[in-house]
């Protein structure tokens, strides 16, 4: 998802705040931060800023060595009121990515990372996917209603969970709620099948298909690996818990899903299947 946000959603920009540093050096947050791989991306683009991760799981995988200016915190737990040992009034940019379907309580995370910033130039950036299946111009096909039925599956379960997968549509008073100021709003239209005559469009719809579809190679083919998808990862926790379904009843769900988001088949063109993803970006203002 990484990949999607940066090199589809913002064409290659690792962020869409306008960073203003109060002081000299910035200072970044990544709340949730998972693999690390943006806060990387980020501690070597801006070699003269603190970057600093918090999640209950560590960094894995990564020299740390390389990159003296970030700081991996865990465990935290960021729905949390405190943030381990972080300093209030210090960040100039405080980034939530993806987070829907880990927070309990949005308007108590958003007033967290208020806190945090700093005031008068400090930004928050959140990044959300909305999963609700989506086709233009025509209603859905009866193909993919097997996507629709999927995404009210994991609407109930995450509610039931008291993690909730929906995208709130109701951020704008969220963020207003919280405090911030000078909100704004992108939109970006995610599609399964690019629009041939449209770059963008194209180069999106490739890295969407590279977040959801995993593929192993076995000889000189390309073979789809059905138990590692993202269907199968938002979903088989909830399912298998809330509902008592099995691992082979899950992974056969998500398997008909993936299937209705492959070009030419069930998804073509003419009516492809797409998903939004929001980027919402405001500001601490002065004390």
């Amino acid at each position: 998802m990484h990949e999607l946000i940066e090199n589809g959603a913002l064409r290659g920009l690792l962020h869409e705040a306008r960073l203003r540093p109060r002081s000299g050096r910035l200072e970044i947050l990544d709340v949730g931060s998972g693999t690390g791989k943006w806060a990387i991306w980020a501690a070597a683009a801006y070699n003269d800023a603190e970057v600093t991760t918090i999640d209950l799981l560590p960094i894995t995988g990564v020299e740390l060595q390389m990159y003296p200016n970030l700081h991996p915190k865990s465990p935290v737990d960021f729905t949390e009121r405190s943030w381990a040992d972080l300093r209030v009034d210090s960040f100039d940019l405080v980034r939530l990515p993806l987070l829907c379907g880990c927070v309990p309580d949005w308007p108590a995370l958003l007033r967290t990372a208020f806190r945090y910033l700093s005031p008068g130039v400090g930004q928050i950036e959140m990044v959300e996917f909305d999963y609700t299946p989506r086709s233009a111009p025509k209603p859905l096909p009866i193909q993919s209603l097997v996507f629709v039925q999927w995404w009210e599956y994991l609407k109930e379960a995450s509610n039931r969970a008291g993690l909730p997968m929906e995208y709130r549509e109701d951020t704008e008073r969220l963020l207003e709620d919280a405090g911030f100021v000078d909100i704004s709003r992108k939109k970006i239209r995610c599609p399964y099948v690019g629009h041939p005559d449209d770059k963008h469009d194209l180069d999106t719809a490739d890295w969407l298909a590279n977040a959801v579809r995993s593929f192993e190679e076995d000889d000189q083919r390309r073979v789809l690996d059905e138990d590692m998808n993202a269907f199968v990862a938002l979903s088989m926790s909830h399912f298998t818990t809330q509902f008592g379904w099995s691992e082979q009843v899950v992974k056969r769900l998500c398997y008909d899903v993936l299937q209705t988001t492959r070009p030419q088949t069930t998804c073509p063109r003419e009516y492809p299947l797409y998903h939004y993803m929001y980027i919402w970006t405001a500001r601490k203002p002065m004390n």
